[in-house]
This record gives structure tokens, sequence and C-alpha cells, in this order.
């Protein structure tokens, strides 16, 4: 579902229909909208998705929700960076899961908007508010202005412009219309 409303809505915004959206497989498989400037990047978690739309900027945007089995405070301290890790760890049992999934959301959103891959991102220091964020280690050329949206219910999102300008995003929600079981398309 979040495929098919990704098609309707950048069909909206190049006015053509859903299927004749002229989509690619980019660098290191990020798809993208052959002979357009038009950006997007969609992340789904369970049954949750986000989809960020940019004219102009590379993007990347990740929704998640805790996830059974994750040890936050254990993923953080093998992956993230020292004062991260200690952020995760030092929170109350109830906001754990929150400050873990705020840091991997703005560095799976910088992976994204760069075009690289998800290990290249963990090191990546993201902080916490809007700002910009470069890699350290160089292995993610260029720079990203990072902040935290409003995602989807019980879920934590993050969207990543690329540049260092900043800017406000625009949320929108879509809930699908359903028209019950062995329903086919309106006549």
């Amino acid at each position: 579902m979040a495929h098919g409303t990704k098609r309707l809505i950048l069909g909206s915004r190049l006015g053509l229909p859903p299927a004749r959206v002229p989509l690619r497989v980019g660098r290191w498989g990020k798809p993208e909208v052959a002979g357009s400037g038009l950006r997007f990047s969609l992340a789904h978690s369970g049954d949750r998705a986000l989809l960020g739309v940019c004219g102009h900027r590379g993007i990347g945007v990740d929704v998640e929700r805790p996830r059974s089995g994750l040890d936050p405070v254990r993923f953080a301290a093998r992956w993230f960076r020292p004062e991260e890790a200690a952020r995760v760890a030092e929170a109350g049992p109830a906001d754990r899961w929150g400050e873990f999934l705020r840091l991997w959301t703005r560095k799976e959103a910088c992976v994204k908007a760069a075009g690289g891959r998800l290990a290249q991102s963990l090191t990546l220091p993201v902080g916490h508010g809007p700002h910009t964020v470069a890699d350290p280690s160089g292995r993610l050329p260029g720079s990203w202005w990072v902040d935290d949206v409003q995602g989807p219910e019980d879920c934590t999102a993050a969207v990543a412009l690329a540049g260092t300008a900043p800017f406000r995003p625009v949320t929108h929600a879509w809930e699908p219309v359903t028209r019950g079981p062995g329903c086919g398309p309106p006549g």
C-alpha cells in the first residue's frame, strides 16, 4: 500500500498518472524519479509508513517503532557513538526506547538522504533538535540538515535534507479508504 500511495503522491506532483511515474534504481539501490528534480524517500515500520518529498534537495526519512527482541541499550553500546550510547543507557526505562529511536531515525534519515548504506550511518553524530550533521570519518560526503518530525501514531520519525539550509517540514496524514472485503474498485 505504501508503494502505491508513493506513486499516487509523486504522480500528483509530476502531473502524471501513478503508473507512469518514471521510477528507477539509483546508487546503492535507492529509488529515484528519472528525469526529474523531484526527490523522495519512503520508510515503513510494520503497518506505518512515511514518505518524504522534496523538489530540489536529496531527502531521507525514517520511521520506527520499538521492536521486540532488540535491547536498545546493548545495541547503542555496540554501534552508536559513546555519548549517544550513554544517553540511551541513562534514560529511564519509560524513555529508553524513545531516546534510542530518536537517534536511530535521525541516523537512517541522513544516510538515506546521502544515498548511502545503513552501516555508514551508525556512528553519525546526530544529536537532538534541528541542526547540520556531517560524517567526521568522511565515508558519507556532504552534510545534511536533520530534524524530528511527527510520525504515525506510536512511531518515532525523522527527516534529513542534503545541505546545511534549514527547512520546515509540512506533514500530512493519509488514511487509506477501505470499502470492505470483496469489494472491487468504485464503479
